[in-house]
């Protein structure tokens, strides 16, 4: 079942299964204020969640759903609020439901890390798949002028706001275009931040494509059953590791 179904499934259960709650505390006497029902829909929606194998960046958002809806509704929030709400989370993440690889930003000192593990002849090419807003693109190509960045994005809003930001850099280029499609075989330095779910498929393109000595780095997601030639351990808040294939 696709994600975005399980997910539409695991709301729908969940308003089915307030409302039965109401229903029978009702037929006993008992009248539940409308943020109890509230509640218990957004507890089943993540219980729901849960058993339908969601992965976990979906549970808050199935918590936070029933509520926030209770909350434009008791503002008398015009419909046309909905309408650019929905669209603007569209345009966001767009292929997170499909892809299960939700919106992760590298923190800078990732992106000192990064810089710091590039090869040092000049004229490397560096591909960041899933470049979200552009930082890490923006600023490796600000310190590595000699060489070429390359960023690639699939949801429209962030794919724009990355474009917005590395205009007039000449030494980088943002595309909007799926990872899959991409030709590896470009570049020396391949960098991706995206979900365990992706990996083995990514690993297999790797593999395919990469030239002898080039570098796959992997922020904080493992290949299964294939260990990094190295990796670099952050100190930072979260313990970030950088996982390193030489291929």
């Amino acid at each position: 079942m696709p994600v975005w179904l399980k997910a539409l499934s695991a709301q729908g259960l969940a308003v089915l299964s307030a409302y039965l709650t109401a229903r029978t505390a009702a037929s006993l006497g008992v009248a539940f204020a409308p943020e109890v029902v509230v509640a218990v829909q957004a507890t089943a929606a993540v219980l729901m969640a849960l058993a339908l194998g969601l992965p976990v960046w979906w549970l808050p958002l199935q918590a936070v759903f029933g509520p926030a809806l209770l909350m434009a509704l008791s503002l008398r929030a015009p419909s046309a609020l909905f309408l650019a709400g929905f669209l603007l989370l569209w345009l966001a993440f767009r292929h997170s439901a499909g892809d299960r690889v939700p919106l992760y930003l590298s923190n800078r000192l990732t992106w000192r890390r990064l810089q710091e593990l590039l090869p040092r002849q000049e004229g490397i090419r560096f591909i960041d798949l899933g470049c979200g807003l552009g930082g890490l693109v923006a600023y490796l190509a600000s310190v590595r002028q000699d060489s070429y960045i390359c960023g690639v994005e699939s949801a429209p809003l962030p794919w724009l706001i990355s474009r917005i930001r590395l205009l007039g850099r000449r030494n980088a280029a943002i595309r909007y275009d799926d990872i899959r499609r991409m030709n590896l075989a470009d570049y020396d330095v391949v960098y991706v931040f995206l979900s365990p779910d992706p990996m083995p498929m990514l690993w297999v393109k790797a593999r395919q494509e990469m030239r002898p000595g080039t570098l796959l780095i992997s922020n904080s997601f493992d290949v299964p059953g294939v260990p990094p030639t190295r990796t670099v351990v952050l100190d930072d808040r979260r313990r970030t590791r950088l996982l390193v294939w030489r291929m």
